[in-house]
């Protein structure tokens, strides 16, 4: 996940509330509509007085209760930062401008790291797929169990009437919601089941690492976001192409049904996918390579304070160059004082001088 703007900002990483603005505020991207810009704008600075001034205090209260009254402040702390990582993709994710002491290192990061083996009677389900699976699944902070009657109902409705096999993560094994076609399970070797040759579809509430697994295993995606970055996450997915987002709050069996054929059936979603995997592979290393890598630079050279961009010292006013423009604009209004004055002048000794001829 990319880090927040204000540790972007400390770091001296670009910042703007509408090239790239905090996930947690809008899911719109760039570019936006007035109101969305408005928004983002008022939103960013409403959540940098917030943390400052109502979530950073009780931390320092806590922090002073462990480790005694003299222990550094937050800003003491965030000058001491050598390196930033960032599990983010150029592929995907917002493009800004950063210093050296950020390193990304998103992409396919702990794909090939988390390939448990399957069960024998998951395995079985999978192979006999002959026409294809759909794997659904809202990652671990969305209980399936939390979800509305008729949601679970628009689901497990939709499932049955598809050609295809659906390997479903709910928390709760419901036997109502079962048919035929249908495997539900409380725990799935996500990474595992996505990198399985029958999976044709998967179906995420858009967190970054799922959207993340299922690039690198080529597989296109339907979003259903339900809270924190996932809708921005969908909004991602939907706009390159990777597949189609839906709004929980509105779907119906109707709309769930047409929109997991389109996925499936148009191969463009597909080829998307391909294209993107490849492009997030292309690169001089891997992530956990860069992010090693990196680590031991740190150490070994005994920080990386040379990389240290001087904005966390400059004030405010001289960051934003608001001392300059002050001093631009007062000079600007004396001069143009100045030859107001000297107009009026000349006027005057013009009058005088034909008063009296």
């Amino acid at each position: 996940m990319d880090a927040s703007e204000g540790i972007h900002s400390i770091l001296g990483n670009g910042v703007h509330p509408v090239l790239y603005p905090e996930s947690q505020l809008t899911a719109e991207s760039f570019p936006m509509a007035l109101d969305k810009r408005i928004m983002s704008v008022i939103g960013g600075l409403f959540l940098q007085i917030f943390n400052k001034w109502f979530i950073l205090p009780p931390l320092m209260g806590r922090m002073k209760e462990a480790f005694g009254e003299n222990c550094r402040s937050f800003e003491e702390l965030f000058e001491e930062i050598d390196m930033l990582f960032i599990n983010t993709n150029h592929i995907f994710h917002h493009i800004r401008p950063i210093q050296p002491n950020t390193i990304s290192f998103g992409g396919g990061t702990h794909v090939k790291y988390s390939k448990n083996p399957l069960p024998k009677d998951l395995k079985n389900f999978m192979d006999n797929a002959t026409e294809g699976i759909i794997y659904f699944s809202l990652g671990s902070n969305i209980k399936g169990s939390l979800l509305s009657n008729n949601l679970q109902q628009v689901f497990a409705d939709t499932f049955a009437e598809l050609p295809y096999k659906v390997l479903w993560k709910f928390e709760n094994e419901n036997k109502t919601l079962k048919s035929d076609n249908v495997m539900i399970r409380r725990w799935i070797p996500q990474s595992t089941v996505l990198g399985h040759t029958n999976v044709k579809l998967f179906i995420t509430q858009c967190g970054l690492q799922s959207i993340d697994e299922a690039i690198s295993n080529n597989v296109p995606m339907i979003g259903i976001p339900f809270i924190g970055d996932q809708a921005a996450n969908a909004r991602k997915l939907k706009k390159n192409g990777l597949g189609l987002m839906l709004e929980y709050s509105t779907l119906t069996k109707h709309i769930f049904k047409e929109t997991i054929i389109e996925v499936i059936t148009n191969n463009r979603y597909k080829e998307k996918v391909l294209e993107v995997a490849d492009l997030m592979t292309d690169v001089e290393m891997t992530g956990i390579e860069k992010a090693i890598w990196w680590t031991e630079y740190v150490i070994r050279n005994k920080g990386a304070k040379h990389f240290k961009y001087p904005i966390s010292n400059i004030p405010f006013y001289q960051r934003y160059l608001l001392d300059v423009f002050l001093v631009v604009m007062m000079s600007i209004s004396i001069l143009l004082y100045l030859i107001k004055s000297a107009v009026f002048m000349i006027i005057r000794i013009f009058s005088s001088k034909n008063k009296k001829e």
